[in-house]
C-alpha cells in the first residue's frame, strides 16, 4: 500500500509544532491526535505537523482552528491549497473569532465544528470536542466530609480585540466573574476558588496594572492538572461555566467533575440535554440568582446527592459516552475527515 502524507496545523501556538503535538510523554501532547496519528499509521498515512519538510506533497492538509489573519506563511500555504485543506473548529468565538466568520471556510473543503447551529453535513460536519476518557478513580469521599463548593478557572480576560470581533453576547466569562463575587462576598466558608491568574492582575488589563486588582479571600492557589480530580473530589458542587453559550459547546469541564464524582453545576450549551442526562448536573438556568442556588444545595439531603453520583457513574461507562467523547471515536471522524 502507498504511503500517503497528512499535514497538521495544530493549535495556534508554535509549541505544539515538530510534532510536539504527538508526544504522550510531555503536557504538549494531545491524547485525541496522538489517538488518530495512530489510527492512521494503521492505514499506511503518516500525519506530521506542518512545519516538518517531505519531499512528497501531502494529500491533505488539516487545520485544528483558523490561522490568525498575520500568520502570513500559513495563509499563503492555505491559498495554494484550498481543495485539499480541511478545518476542525476548537476555539469558541471569544478565543478565536476567525474561526467562526463564514468568509474563512471558504478556504476549506470541508468545516468540522461542535456548533450545531451550522451543520448541514454538506459542508459543515459535527464532531465532539474530546475528553481523555480513561476513568479516574478517585477515592469517593463521603457526603458528610464534602466542602459545598468550588471554581476551578483561569482567570482569563478575553482580549478586547477578538471580543469585540466575535459578535458575541454568549461569552460567559462575565457571569464566572459575577458568581465568584457572589460567593467570595457573602459565603467565602463554602466556597474554594482554584486556578491561574487570580490575586493578580489580569492579562491584557492595563487598567489592573495601572491601579490595582481585587484579592479573592477564598482563592486557593493554583493545581497541578494531575491534582485535578483529587481536589474535586473533595467537593459535592462544583461551578461548572463554559466559555460561552452556544449549542454544542460542550469541554471536558463536565465530565472532570463527574469523573471525581462532584456533581456539576452546568452553564453552557443551551442543549446539553440532547448529550447529556439533567439526572447528571445541576442546570444553572433553573435558578432566578445565587441566592436560590444557595438555598438549593444546602437543602439536598444525602439521598438525593447519592442519586445524582450514581446517575453520573452509570454515564460515564455508558457506550454512548465512549461513542462520542473518546479519542478512538475522534480518530474515527478524523479518518474519515480525510478518506472521504
Amino acid at each position: 500500500m502507498k504511503k500517503q502524507f497528512i499535514a497538521l496545523k495544530p493549535f495556534n501556538n508554535k509549541v505544539f509544532y515538530s510534532n510536539a503535538i504527538f508526544n504522550e510523554h510531555s503536557w504538549t501532547g494531545s491524547a485525541y491526535l496522538i489517538a488518530a496519528r495512530k489510527l492512521l499509521a494503521k492505514k499506511n498515512i503518516i500525519l506530521n505537523t506542518t512545519d516538518i519538510a517531505s519531499d512528497i506533497p501531502t494529500q491533505k492538509d488539516i487545520y485544528m482552528d483558523v490561522p490568525y489573519p498575520w500568520e502570513l506563511k500559513l495563509w499563503v500555504r492555505i491559498l495554494k491549497n484550498s481543495k485539499k485543506n480541511i478545518l476542525f473548529i476548537v476555539e469558541p468565538p471569544i478565543v478565536n473569532p476567525f474561526n467562526h466568520m463564514r468568509i474563512f471556510h471558504f478556504f476549506f473543503s470541508k468545516v468540522y465544528s461542535w456548533n450545531d447551529n451550522i451543520i448541514d453535513n454538506v459542508k459543515y460536519f459535527k464532531y465532539d470536542l474530546p475528553v481523555v476518557t480513561d476513568l479516574v478513580r478517585t477515592n469517593r469521599i463521603p457526603f458528610k466530609e464534602k466542602k459545598m463548593l468550588i471554581m476551578m478557572n483561569i482567570n482569563w480576560l478575553p482580549f478586547l480585540p477578538f471580543k469585540l470581533l466575535s459578535f458575541s453576547r454568549k461569552e460567559l466569562y462575565s457571569e464566572r466573574i459575577k458568581a465568584l463575587e457572589f460567593f467570595d462576598t457573602y459565603y467565602p466558608s463554602d466556597f474554594c476558588l482554584y486556578g491561574k491568574g487570580w490575586n493578580k492582575p489580569q492579562r491584557f488589563s492595563i487598567k489592573q496594572r495601572l491601579f490595582g486588582f481585587k484579592k479573592y479571600k477564598t482563592y486557593k492557589g493554583e493545581f497541578l492538572q494531575k491534582d485535578k480530580h483529587k481536589i474535586l473530589s473533595g467537593f459535592k458542587f462544583s461551578l461548572c461555566f463554559e466559555n460561552c453559550y452556544i449549542p454544542g459547546n460542550i469541554s471536558e469541564k463536565i465530565i472532570d467533575c463527574f469523573k471525581s464524582g462532584c456533581v456539576p453545576i452546568y452553564y453552557g450549551a443551551p442543549n446539553i440535554t440532547n448529550y447529556i442526562s439533567s439526572k447528571c448536573f445541576i442546570d444553572f438556568r433553573r435558578f432566578k440568582n445565587y441566592k436560590e442556588l444557595v438555598e438549593f444545595m444546602n437543602t439536598m439531603d444525602e439521598k438525593t446527592y447519592n442519586t445524582y453520583i450514581r446517575n453520573i457513574e452509570e454515564f460515564l461507562i455508558s457506550k454512548e459516552f465512549k461513542e462520542r467523547w473518546s479519542s478512538n471515536a475522534f480518530a474515527k471522524i478524523f479518518l474519515k475527515a480525510i478518506t472521504e
